[in-house]
């Protein structure tokens, strides 16, 4: 990690010129501020050529002083540069030949007390000597503070680098962090007191720094400004699904199923109990999540409204940072992407919905048919992305699934099992909507209605082989070995279905429950598979020693209704649809294992990637980013309820998809409200 320090003025002409004018007695004393930087490279200031990066007040001390284009680091790691810089001496003489690790306890870990620092050759000269920033030459309060150095005051941190964000400093004292990593995120320290975070890194040693040379005006002043090391910028993985339940993620309380891999990302991080959508509804929700804003103000209302590419997303910020992007899998928006992600392969046909199995792809290069099933081929896809990217460059990879919105056709090796297992129906199954709204019972939303063929029923392979033509369309997208698998676990269930059909016992409810439990397996089967793949991607980032390094995010477009009220959809703003999985795993920043209970919307991600990223925060964006809420430390203001509004109800004369009526609502942590703002019936 190379430390420049802008023209170099700041060592060779500090540490020679400076030293020989404070000896002499007939030049007056001059105040000396050495501002040093972090990994800045050469070639990234102005005043040396860089075209991109605008440094005008940097600049300017090369413009108004010495520019020296030949001076060099004594050592090119962050500890040993300091420790050379600090002593005027090699670092090799005195055994600093790698940053110290952060030991608190270590009073041997760190700077050699035999070496003197400048501000110990600087105090007999009268001068009152200060440091912010960085110091990265011992964490040992006793011996190794920067106050038993030489200074006179402190304002910073003890280890390499830090986090930029005050909701970020979860830890507040030093000695307390374990490790490195830890480190990051202590509270700032003021001589020897920890203090509580104020703003943004860079700002907050600014402002000290003007402090101390108001403070210091009236006798010679050392001032040693040193920014915090470098903040990796995480990768950012977003996993996304479409119409996942919360109540088959193994992770979420009442929970009928068992997702080890999901689950994995909860307890090594976050898992959101109160997140929620604006708009229960696939494509209105994406474009709530790329855009963080309410539906209607990016135009993208229900899943026939047209995508504007060109309005601002959060995606082609980040990609202007210096983040590679990409997309992989469902995008299902009306209209293609553009420059939203650098690069993009997504499913095509069906109205953007594509294919379970040999699914075709859409990319900038054209179309291509991929044979195997939509689950798998999205995460080799991603896999391959997350291999052959530049390594050099942070990622943005988002990996969208189709599973588990209809028709729910599970891989072949999760098609069988659960035929001897009964899943727990819903209390609210046999709802008969006698306390609420006519507009609910009107819903065409009921399991007892679904038809055979999204309930996997359909004739045999032998009736098949007989008839070509009574096969179903879903079974001719498949290959032969596909056809054959589906055949042999399902052909035993169907014929089942036949007896008992034929043997009277599924009439009135006991019908029903059969029509439950054929709809959650399947649905629970799709998931599993699901669960399988990312399971791959987190290997892999374990693999590749990239997970301590990348915020990983498992959200989907919306909940869903799995018998609740006896429904199997969503739209509604009732808990089951409204509610979104949301899990999280942020090493370093994310405590393993926390729970937010914090109302959150799909508009916050958005937001929340870009801070991530180290971007501002439009005014424009609905949505507040989510790391105030992984601390747990401090109190800060919160949103105290949500909007919700589903817009494809249609019209007084002629209702939207299943007979649903437009409404909106508001909901707190303990009430909701629903209006039905287009047909005012009252209950």
């Amino acid at each position: 990690m190379p430390q420049y320090y802008f023209g170099m003025k700041l060592q060779i002409f500090v540490l020679f010129s400076l030293f020989t004018q404070i000896g002499a007695a007939k030049v007056e004393k001059p105040n000396m501020i050495v501002i040093m930087c972090d990994d800045l490279g050469y070639a990234d200031v102005g005043f040396n050529g860089c075209q991109d990066i605008p440094t005008p007040h940097i600049d300017s001390i090369a413009r108004n002083g010495v520019r020296c284009t030949n001076g060099y680091v004594a050592y090119p790691v962050c500890g040993p540069s300091r420790a050379g810089f600090m002593t005027a001496r090699y670092p090799q003489r005195f055994g600093f030949e790698r940053n110290p690790q952060y030991q608190p306890q270590d009073s041997d870990m760190g700077l050699t007390r035999e070496e003197k620092t400048i501000a110990e050759l600087l105090r007999p000269a009268g001068y009152h000597s200060g440091i912010i920033g960085k110091w990265h030459l011992g964490a040992h309060i006793p011996t190794s503070h920067p106050m038993k150095r030489g200074f006179d005051e402190f304002y910073g941190h003890l280890g390499g680098g830090h986090v930029y964000f005050p909701e970020k400093l979860t830890i507040r004292r030093s000695q307390d962090a374990k490790g490195e990593s830890e480190s990051y995120r202590t509270w700032l320290m003021k001589n020897f007191e920890p203090v509580p975070p104020r703003k943004y890194l860079t700002d907050d040693f600014s402002d000290e720094a003007v402090s101390f040379v108001e403070r210091n005006r009236d006798w010679p002043f050392f001032l040693f400004l040193v920014s915090a090391g470098a903040e990796n910028r995480p990768n950012i993985l977003f996993l996304f699904s479409d119409d996942h339940a919360l109540r088959t993620i193994g992770a979420y309380p009442g929970s009928i199923n068992s997702t080890p891999n999901l689950d994995r990302i909860a307890r090594e991080g976050a898992l959101f109990t109160n997140s929620f959508n604006v708009n229960s509804i696939c494509c209105p929700s994406r474009a709530a999540i790329l855009t963080g804003k309410h539906s209607l103000a990016n135009g993208v209302i229900g899943n026939s409204s047209k995508w504007n590419g060109q309005q601002w997303v959060y995606s082609r910020e980040i990609g202007k940072s210096g983040y590679q992007t990409g997309l992989i899998g469902k995008w299902h928006l009306k209209g293609n992407p553009t420059d939203e992600f650098q690069s993009w392969e997504i499913l095509s046909g069906k109205g953007g919905q594509g294919s379970y199995f040999n699914p075709i792809f859409l990319s900038p290069s054209g179309e291509s048919k991929v044979t195997g099933h939509s689950t798998k081929i999205i995460t080799d896809k991603a896999l391959r992305w997350l291999k052959n990217r530049d390594q050099k460059k942070p990622f943005l990879l988002c990996a969208q699934y189709k599973v588990p919105h209809i028709h729910r056709l599970p891989p072949i090796d999760r098609m069988v099992g659960y035929d001897d297992v009964e899943f727990p129906v819903p209390d609210t199954f046999f709802d008969d909507f006698s306390t609420r709204s006519s507009f609910v019972s009107e819903t065409w939303m009921a399991l007892k209605g679904m038809k055979g063929h999204v309930l996997n029923i359909a004739p045999t392979k032998e009736e098949i082989d007989k008839n070509p033509k009574i096969r179903p369309p879903f079974l001719n997208e498949m290959n032969f070995k596909q056809r054959k698998a589906w055949h042999s676990a399902y052909d035993p269930r169907n014929l089942r279905y036949r007896k008992l059909s034929k043997e009277n016992k599924l009439e009135g409810k006991a019908k029903s429950l059969y029509i439950y439990q054929r709809f959650i397996k399947d649905y629970i089967r799709c998931v599993n598979g699901l669960d399988d793949q990312i399971g791959r991607i987190l290997d892999y980032l374990d693999q590749s020693d990239l997970s301590k390094n990348t915020l990983v995010i498992y959200s989907s477009d919306q909940g869903f209704f799995t018998g609740e009220h006896g429904w199997a959809e969503k739209r509604w703003m009732y808990e089951e649809s409204f509610k979104s999985p949301l899990i999280m795993r942020w090493p370093g920043t994310i405590e393993p294992g926390s729970k937010i209970v914090k109302l959150v919307q799909n508009i916050d991600l958005a937001p929340t990637f870009l801070k991530a990223s180290g971007l501002p925060v439009p005014d424009s964006i609905h949505g507040l980013a989510l790391q105030p809420l992984f601390s747990n430390e401090y109190n800060f203001p919160w949103r105290k309820d949500i909007l919700y509004q589903y817009f494809d109800g249609g019209t007084p004369e002629k209702r939207g998809p299943y007979n649903m009526p437009r409404h909106e609502g508001i909901r707190d942590q303990r009430y909701k409200l629903i209006s039905f703002y287009v047909i005012q019936r009252i209950p």
